[in-house]
């Protein structure tokens, strides 16, 4: 970790020597235009801003491209740039805007220079970790250990379903039902050997457990595991992967949430992936989250802080549909609390050389009982561990 330390500090001193000279670069060109163009109002001095933009974010680009990062450039990374240029005017034009606006209000001479220095200075951090995390952080050769997968090819499949479930007596029945109903004809057309199920009921106040106990005559596949008291998330998602791994058979472990707001056949396209791809951690991300907009909100920032410490460009880190392959899980220290174990289990495939394959999931609106992510508590302990088990996790060799 000491070398990727040091070859970020490097990075982001090349970027900041580059981005000075373009920085000079920006601010020369809107003063040649505004000069020549005679634009002395706030609005033409922002388009003109706009003009002025693109040679200098080309150059950066380029420059960036050659020397920060020292790759040949990717498939697709001149289309993710235009869209992160896009990105970057528009919120070029709003922070232009609006101190051109304050510096000419109280009578700064050339506002809009001083508007250019601090567009730069706003717009540092935000371009040095897009292009970090997503430009260049997708690819895919990753030096790291990957362990023997046990699925390989045409070998027997048999996955563990983790379902974890608080309060959820008005869900859980069917959505068990639904699962074993669609795992029994994935067994019966010969895609899996077996599976098993695993309901990890975390301290619920109501009669989740009692719901879920009277199907267990019915279904064989069925474990049902009950924490005494509410633990949170993170720890039922840990005794779900420890109870899949307890299990011999178990070839990997596919989590989805007990809310109803998921749908078990989205797992056909993860075993696919799987079949082709053994050694790789597939995570859904929802297609069209249908949750309320202060969710959406907390679910991007949530998931923003985590790509950038994973470095890795993440879709949505929260998405309950996840397929881990049993290798991966197999040694991995799980300790964080509530959201964090989502964190850990992307870290720990990134760190491990495991490629992450990122996939759209159908996302249903939530027809009973209540949710919980969205408490202050459980986001204060979500930041919390995380920043925790980052410093503990990348202090680790990429063999653990």
């Amino acid at each position: 970790m000491y070398i990727e330390d040091l070859a970020l500090v490097r990075r982001a001193f090349n970027f900041s020597f580059i981005g000075v000279g373009c920085a000079i670069f920006h601010i020369a060109s809107l003063s040649v235009l505004v000069a020549l163009l005679g634009a002395h109002d706030a609005s033409a001095q922002l388009y003109i801003n706009v003009m002025a933009f693109f040679p200098s974010g080309a150059a950066n680009f380029i420059l960036n491209d050659r020397w920060t990062f020292e790759r040949k450039r990717l498939s697709g990374t001149w289309v993710r740039f235009g869209k992160f240029s896009v990105i970057v005017v528009i919120q070029g034009v709003v922070v232009f805007w609006v101190s051109n606006g304050i510096l000419r209000y109280i009578g700064v001479a050339s506002a809009h220079i001083y508007a250019a220095l601090v567009l730069t200075v706003c717009s540092f951090i935000i371009k040095f970790v897009v292009m970090d995390t997503w430009i260049y952080g997708e690819d895919k050769t990753t030096q790291g250990h990957v362990g023997t997968t046990h699925l390989k090819g045409d070998d027997p499949m048999h996955p563990a379903i983790v379902l974890p479930a608080y309060n959820e007596e008005a869900n859980i029945v069917s959505v068990v039902d639904d699962v074993y109903r669609h795992m029994q004809t994935l067994k019966l057309q010969d895609v899996i050997s077996g599976f098993t199920v695993i309901v990890v009921d975390d301290g619920s106040r109501d009669n989740t457990y009692s719901e879920c106990y009277t199907l267990r005559a019915d279904f064989s596949e069925l474990t049902l595991v009950q924490h005494e008291v509410n633990c949170g998330y993170g720890a039922a998602v840990r005794t779900g992967i420890e109870t899949a791994l307890s299990c011999s058979e178990v070839t990997g472990v596919f989590m989805m949430d007990a809310d109803g707001q998921f749908e078990i056949s989205a797992i056909n396209r993860f075993l696919d992936i799987t079949r082709e791809k053994p050694q790789a951690f597939v995570a859904g991300y929802r297609e069209k989250r249908a949750d309320g907009m202060v969710r959406k909100i907390n679910g991007f920032g949530w998931t923003l802080v985590n790509s950038i410490l994973i470095r890795h460009i993440i879709r949505d880190v929260d998405c309950a549909s996840k397929w881990m392959p049993r290798d991966l899980l197999e040694g991995a220290i799980l300790q964080g609390e509530a959201a964090t174990v989502n964190f850990e289990l992307f870290m720990y495939a990134k760190m491990r050389g495991y490629e992450i394959i990122q996939i759209p999931v159908p996302h249903l609106p939530r027809i009973a009982g209540h949710q919980t992510g969205a408490k202050l508590s459980v986001i204060l302990t979500s930041f919390s561990s995380l920043f925790r088990r980052w410093r503990e996790i990348r202090s680790l060799p990429s063999t653990v």
